[in-house]
């Protein structure tokens, strides 16, 4: 079982207390979109709740704790999709219906649904009977990535469930702590990639690919700065395992200098934050919108099934987007 991360402790710690005073709603929606690791608080709280001694985020040595973290405790219940991108109304049904039996370890049982916006119109309908006529003792978790595609019916029959996003030397000290192997540089680079998001950093970092996408930043700010050709560059950040990257990169750069830059953490740029900061400089807010757009533009193209040779078409992206003196060009 996941622990809670550092700046999610004190939201851990109120909700704990809500439970101890009887005062825990019976239905929260989390909004997960941030990337900051939300599900890791549901399911602290879900150790305090199912914790035979109620300690906050869980003993973690009752039986109770000890059947969590191995993923077997009878009243708790993870719904997601299976075999396909919904949840489906059978999956509801069947939650429902589990709900609806006493505890078989303690006083309570915890529902979460993950991701809730892909419960179907059907599933949905037969979740509000629950939220209607919710089980004394059972709490649920609505995890979203997009909370806009939640009925109206069911936001307004749950509580939200109020986390605060770490800091930036939050998030970074902590993909440093998880991930020693990297240097400051590399954890800088793969967390401004990530849009400072530190969940999604660390899964970026987990798919092996890390020193590419730092490689990849690198070569981009000496292309910018008129170091390295397009050719040149081209070869540099093309990877069959990731066709993608050159574009995403600098569409997420391009985002943020639009956005006036990344002040530096340190007395320079360095990595992700050196790119941004050159594409502020170098380039006017039409240009940044330009190559914003023509970024998904070539990445559609470069993953499409009639792309012959992906990384000739990385080489014309880069040729097409830049004049001579490095101005960004204002028409596609």
């Amino acid at each position: 079982m996941m622990s809670p991360l550092p700046w999610q402790i004190e939201a851990l710690e109120f909700y704990t207390d809500q439970f101890r005073r009887g005062d825990l709603a019976h239905g929260y929606i989390v909004d997960d979109s941030a990337g900051d690791g939300r599900a890791n608080c549901v399911r602290g709280i879900a150790a305090t709740i199912l914790c035979q001694e109620a300690v906050t985020g869980g003993c973690q040595t009752c039986s109770a704790c000890q059947l969590l973290g191995a993923g077997n405790h009878a009243d708790m219940l993870w719904v997601a999709p299976s075999g396909s991108t919904q949840i489906k109304i059978e999956q509801i049904r069947s939650a429902i219906a589990w709900s609806q039996k006493t505890p078989q370890q303690g006083r309570a049982k915890v529902l979460v649904i993950e991701p809730a916006e892909n419960m179907n119109l059907f599933a949905t309908n037969s979740l509000l009977k629950l939220l209607e006529e919710p089980a004394g003792d059972t709490y649920l978790f609505l995890l979203s990535k997009n909370v806009a595609r939640l009925l109206p019916t069911v936001r307004s029959r749950c509580q939200v469930l109020k986390l605060s996003a770490p800091s930036l030397s939050e998030g970074v000290k902590w993909l440093q702590s998880v991930c020693p192997e990297l240097n400051a540089e590399s954890v800088m680079t793969i967390y401004g990639l990530s849009g400072q998001k530190p969940q999604i950093a660390r899964d970026m970092i987990d798919q092996g690919l890390s020193q590419f996408y730092v490689d990849s930043v690198a070569a981009l700010c000496h292309w910018l700065a008129g170091n390295a050709s397009s050719m040149v560059s081209a070869k540099t950040l093309y990877s069959k395992e990731d066709l993608a990257a050159p574009y995403d990169i600098l569409y997420r750069a391009t985002a943020f200098a639009l956005k006036g830059g990344i002040a530096p953490n340190s007395e320079r740029s360095i990595g992700f934050e050196a790119l941004v900061n050159a594409l502020t400089r170098c380039s006017s807010a039409l240009g940044l919108i330009a190559l914003n757009r023509r970024c998904m533009e070539y990445k559609a193209h470069a993953l499409s099934d009639h792309n012959l040779n992906p990384q000739l078409t990385l080489e014309a992206f880069l040729m097409a987007s830049f004049q001579s003196d490095r101005d960004l060009l204002v028409e596609p």
